[in-house]
């Protein structure tokens, strides 16, 4: 299957998912999403911060074999079954967790805040993006988690220690602070129109 995988990494709160879900439109039934967040472990396998409390933002949270064997069958033309984490439903409640199908298509979006972090994922990779933006924007846009402790003592530090070093494995940086979410989109567009993408 001549597909193309597109990764884009970034802090928590960098825009990643906005534009997963820009290009996602753009390119309609020709790209499919795969979401790292898709393939965090429970709270009783990640592990454990300083204070005690369970770190999600640990390389070591995340299920590289799982997400490994998904992508390589996405990039080899095979559909694949993926769990789906809970999350709220736009009333306030809790989706249960489901079983979604993900089809291979032309273009695969890998989203996550560690999407450039494992050594073996990064040749999988078509074209890398990086979101870099200034903390201060990063936490005001987090809609999760904003306990001030969590924030200070693992979000911070796991964003320093692992997330930021990545943007060195990526094709393009994207040094979002001034740019609107559309000039965002138009940056990643014109990127894969410079390799023959699209």
């Amino acid at each position: 299957m001549n597909n193309r995988v597109i990764s884009i990494a970034g802090g928590s709160g960098s825009g990643k998912t906005t534009l997963a879900e820009g290009l996602i439109n753009h390119l309609g039934d020709r790209a499919t999403l795969l979401s790292l967040d898709e393939y965090q472990k429970s709270k009783y396998q990640v592990p454990c911060a300083p204070n005690g409390r369970p770190n999600f933002d640990h390389p070591d949270a995340v299920d590289w074999p799982r997400f490994l064997a998904d992508l390589d069958a996405l990039r080899a033309g095979v559909d694949i079954f993926l769990q789906k984490k809970p999350r709220l439903s736009p009333d306030g409640g809790i989706l249960p967790r489901a079983i979604v199908q993900v089809p291979a298509r032309p273009f695969i979006i890998v989203e996550g805040y560690l999407a450039l972090w494992h050594r073996d994922a990064l040749p999988l990779y078509d074209l890398s993006l990086y979101l870099d933006s200034p903390e201060r924007l990063r936490l005001a846009r987090r809609r999760w988690v904003k306990d001030p402790q969590y924030i200070n003592e693992v979000l911070l530090p796991m964003h320093q220690a692992y997330v930021e070093p990545t943007r060195v494995n990526a094709d393009l940086v994207i040094y979002i602070a001034a740019f609107t979410r559309e000039m965002v989109l138009e940056t990643a567009l014109v990127a894969l129109a410079a390799r023959g993408f699209i």
